[in-house]
């Protein structure tokens, strides 16, 4: 072989002899090329379009989405790793956001709870307030007609008193003295008529805090007592109990005096003690054979003395020291009085006498005692 045929031979590789360059490697170069070769007039050209576009672009479209199809499953592969990852901080932050939210749940139950609170002790407050300024105008509207009372008989009886005196006067009185009791009668008498159009005066004094001489068009009903006018509504009357001809109404102050007036007194039980003044026994005392007896006289229910043992455990009278004061607790005064002959109906206290005073009283009455003057029948 010659020279030029193996030249020819190695030139020729199955591509006509010709050098090759890659003009397009993915779908959209591939589209460029063909949109390129298609205003071509060269019948190779031509053919070369044909076979991109039938064999080459579906290829190429298959190959894309296959690998759109990889891309999004991994993206989703890696999102749920990202949620498994993040799983465990997501619950605890689920967990705190659900405790935040019932702390200021709580917070806000406890804060309507102490608003409320608040506002009904503000309430009470100001009921309590206007209850006391209501019973101090009450108390000072009862003083006042008190004193209006007291004025009004101190004229009455001002001016009957000049009545008489002007009766009594005899006709020979001076000028000037009847002058000036007429105008003391007249001065008595407008007072009198004052009080009489002061008594006549109304006031509003409800629960609900309207005071003073007012008329809100409301239904009311009037004290039967202090004649103080309420709100029939405010007392819970209706207005068809108050429109009754056997209604009667007494407010709650009123009410309140008229309880405290029915109630019995209460009895205070006073009791005085004298202080025993041990005198020096005379010849009258007789001797005691006992320390534990006593030879003291008692009157009896027929007049005769006689003498009674005294209980042991009570001391003498006139063991006593002069200083001393009596005392007694409750035991031994019931004791006492079951041993005292003679009790006095009106006082809870036994009294004592000395010894000159008793030997006294028993020469003149014949060696009895008085039940004036020795409560107890002790010689002291």
């Amino acid at each position: 072989m010659t020279v030029e045929e193996n030249d020819n031979e190695s030139t020729d590789n199955g591509m006509g002899g010709r050098a090759w360059e890659c003009v397009a490697v993915t779908l959209q170069e591939v589209q460029e090329l063909l949109w390129s070769l298609g205003k071509t007039r060269d019948e190779n050209e031509k053919t070369l379009r044909r076979q991109l576009a039938t064999h080459l672009i579906p290829i190429l479209e298959k190959q894309g989405e296959s690998r759109k199809r990889k891309q999004l499953q991994k993206e989703r592969e890696l999102l749920n790793l990202a949620k498994m990852a993040n799983a465990k901080r997501s619950s605890r932050i689920a967990g705190k956001v659900e405790r935040q939210k019932q702390e200021d749940k709580v917070k806000e139950e406890e804060e309507r709870l102490r608003a409320a609170q608040v506002s009904k002790h503000r309430e009470e407050r100001g009921l309590l307030k206007m209850e006391q300024e209501r019973d101090f105008r009450t108390s000072s509207r009862q003083r006042r007609l008190q004193e209006r009372e007291a004025r009004r008989l101190q004229h009455e009886e001002e001016l009957a008193q000049l009545s008489e005196d002007s009766r009594a006067t005899p006709v020979t009185a001076g000028r000037m003295s009847e002058r000036r009791r007429q105008a003391e009668i007249d001065r008595n008498r407008q007072a009198l008529k004052e009080l009489s159009q002061e008594g006549e005066a109304w006031v509003f004094d409800c629960t609900c805090g309207l005071f003073g001489q007012v008329d809100d068009g409301t239904h009311s009903v009037a004290c039967e007592k202090c004649n103080v006018w309420q709100h029939s509504k405010c007392l819970g009357i209706s207005e068809e109990d108050a429109d009754r001809q056997e209604f009667q109404f007494v407010c709650e102050p009123c009410r309140r005096r008229n309880e405290a007036a029915s109630m019995p007194p209460k009895e205070t039980l006073k009791m005085s003690l004298d202080t025993i003044t041990c005198s020096t026994v005379g010849p009258q005392v007789s001797e005691q054979p006992d320390a534990g007896q006593s030879t003291t006289p008692v009157k009896t229910s027929d007049g005769t003395s006689k003498k009674r043992d005294e209980k042991p455990g009570v001391e003498s009278v006139a063991s006593l020291s002069a200083d001393k004061p009596l005392l007694y607790s409750a035991s031994e005064r019931e004791n006492n009085a079951q041993l005292s002959p003679v009790t006095h109906p009106h006082s809870t206290a036994h009294r004592f006498r000395d010894s000159s005073t008793s030997a006294s009283l028993s020469r003149q009455h014949d060696g009895d005692y008085s039940n004036n003057d020795c409560r107890r029948g002790w010689r002291a």
